[in-house]
């Protein structure tokens, strides 16, 4: 296994969630993060995690 990625390795992403990521049919005050926006967002941060261990070239799912 490559020394960049070992087991226990974290990542964190911090998305913004701003108004177009919210529902708003429950009035104003009570806006949350819409279902939809929430999927896209972890696809998107999927997939470019999934481009960073292929540009590795380690097995995925594969230990030792």
């Amino acid at each position: 296994m490559k020394p960049s990625l070992q087991p226990g390795l974290t990542s964190v992403k911090r998305i913004p969630i701003d108004r177009d990521r919210t529902i708003s049919f429950m009035g104003e005050d009570a806006r949350v993060y819409a279902t939809p926006s929430m999927i896209m967002d972890i696809e998107r941060y999927s997939s470019r995690m999934l481009d960073f261990l292929k540009r590795l070239k380690t097995p995925i799912g594969r230990t030792g």
